[in-house]
């Protein structure tokens, strides 16, 4: 056997022991590492233009919660335990819950162009269990901006309630001064023309503010009805995230390529060894 067919044989073995190791160690390491599998999903928060004169602080279109209020409840130990229960996957209980609640991160919401776009990424052993998990945390999410804003719903209609209230009364009042000053004035002595020109005088600006006071009133059930109420809505579908290193296969595949690259390297080496030694014979 030539030195050259001795030198292929020792690299044809070292390819083979490369890759071979290559992927083993590809394969570990994507199950120690990147065991785990994302899904995602891209929600539109609830938001909430209340009319001129509701009992809400702003009247400008806004999230229905801050951003840090909806990380902190979504990435929390107790929005975790009903996702568990929700999708039956136990595990998600300790796993989902954000680090700074005791579990392992493996929820976790992120904000994005503007304050009303969120995006949800879940974590979990199976593809299954983190579409689950993903599916459930939107539907939560969903289910709660609703309660909310059936409760801001509920503040509008009782504002406008009130002012309804309020006009009603100021009728009623206004009817019985009316009727007070127009007995008033048919019971003056015709002659008395200085208290017949106060009453009537009384009786008009009685009217401009009865007249004033409806049209505030009408005004308000106007804004009422523009209140704009926005609920919390999927943008994307819920989907699964299928990545490099989340994939036995492809971390083997990977491991392999580097086990062929550094048998290359290994294979010039050598190479240059051999033509040295030959070149000196």
């Amino acid at each position: 056997m030539t030195k050259f067919a001795q030198v292929g044989r020792k690299i044809g073995i070292f390819a083979v022991i490369a890759m071979g190791l290559g992927a083993a160690s590809g394969v570990g390491l994507q199950k120690l590492f990147f065991r785990k599998v994302s899904a995602v999903v891209s929600v539109e928060i609830a938001q909430i233009k209340p009319a001129q004169g509701a009992d809400i602080s702003s009247c400008e279109l806004r999230p229905i919660d801050s951003a840090a209020e909806i990380i902190t409840q979504m990435e929390s130990a107790d929005f975790a335990q009903l996702i568990a229960s929700r999708t039956g996957v136990p595990s998600l209980a300790s796993s989902l819950p954000a680090l700074r609640f005791g579990g392992d991160g493996d929820l976790r919401v992120r904000e994005r162009t503007r304050e009303s776009l969120f995006q949800i990424r879940a974590k979990a052993d199976t593809p299954q269990a983190a579409l689950a998990a993903v599916r459930a945390a939107a539907d939560l999410l969903i289910e709660d901006h609703d309660q909310k804003l059936q409760e801001a719903r509920q503040i509008l209609r009782d504002a406008e309630d009130r002012a309804q209230a309020d006009y009603q009364e100021t009728a009623r009042l206004y009817n019985q001064v009316n009727e007070r000053l127009s007995e008033s004035i048919n019971s003056t002595n015709p002659g008395d023309l200085a208290k017949t020109s106060m009453l009537e005088m009384l009786r008009r600006d009685l009217a401009v503010n009865m007249t004033k006071s409806k049209r505030a009133y009408e005004d308000a059930r106007v804004e009422f009805r523009r209140s704009e109420l926005k609920p919390t809505r999927l943008l994307t579908v819920p989907q699964v995230e299928f990545s490099l290193l989340g994939s036995p296969l492809r971390m083997a595949g990977v491991g392999a390529l580097v086990g062929l690259l550094v048998t290359v390297i290994y294979a010039t080496v050598i190479g240059a060894s051999v033509r040295d030694e030959t070149t000196e014979v």
